[in-house]
């Protein structure tokens, strides 16, 4: 059984443990947990009819011991998440402050960072390290800083962070994001058509345009 009802308790399920427990419940648990609301509700049809971020995954997998994560954009449509979301612009704008207080290229910032300077949580702490892992325009790689808890994490962020400088919301936030990822998208775009263009111009021309239109038409013949 699915629905846009369904598909909202799903959602809520997964940020529920996340906001209570400060990591990412298993499809096991969400399955228990709404098959004891009600029998008919199948998680591989609710996942199958979410789109990516939105804890999807089991539509292709169905392993119930692989985690339910989701995106911010997932987080944002739950209830109560305002409180989390707004930690994690906090922690953004430490970010950035660090990134240009930094002498070097990716500075370092861990769980602690967030315990020391900001005085957050242990699990606000938790909660931003998870959230951050799906935010790759922020860090170049992750790591362990050693211990327990909050402190475990550990991001080097990228030149990409200095985007978010001045970021005032969730809202800003994404707009911000997927701005830049849509430029990405278009440079790589043209990057291949001048690839491809090159490949097919004739022999001794420079005239990429032409070896494009000559792609473009044997792929249509084909």
């Amino acid at each position: 059984m699915n629905s846009p009802k369904y598909e909202g308790l799903f959602l809520q399920t997964i940020f529920d443990y996340f906001h209570e427990k400060a990591d990412w419940p298993t499809y096991r648990d969400v399955d228990q947990k709404l098959i004891s609301i009600d029998r008919r509700i199948d998680i591989k049809e609710i996942s199958e009819s979410l789109s990516n971020g939105f804890a999807n995954t089991f539509r292709s997998d169905s392993d119930l011991d692989n985690q339910a994560i989701l995106s911010i954009e997932a987080i944002r449509v739950c209830d109560n998440s305002e409180g989390v979301l707004a930690d994690f612009i906090t922690a953004v704008h430490f970010f950035v402050d660090k990134y240009f207080e930094a002498k070097e290229d990716n500075p370092t910032v861990t769980g602690a960072d967030l315990k020391n300077q900001l005085n957050m949580t242990d699990d606000a702490i938790a909660r931003i390290g998870k959230m951050i892992y799906g935010e790759y325009m922020l860090y170049s790689s992750s790591g362990s800083a050693g211990g327990d808890g909050y402190g475990t994490w550990l991001y080097r962020l990228k030149r990409e962070i200095r985007r978010f400088d001045g970021v005032t919301s969730i809202e800003d936030y994404l707009e911000r994001r997927d701005k830049e990822r849509i430029t990405a998208r278009q440079q790589a775009t043209g990057q291949l058509k001048s690839f491809l263009g090159y490949m097919y111009r004739k022999p001794g021309s420079d005239n990429a345009q032409a070896g494009m239109a000559a792609w473009i038409k044997n792929l249509t013949e084909c």
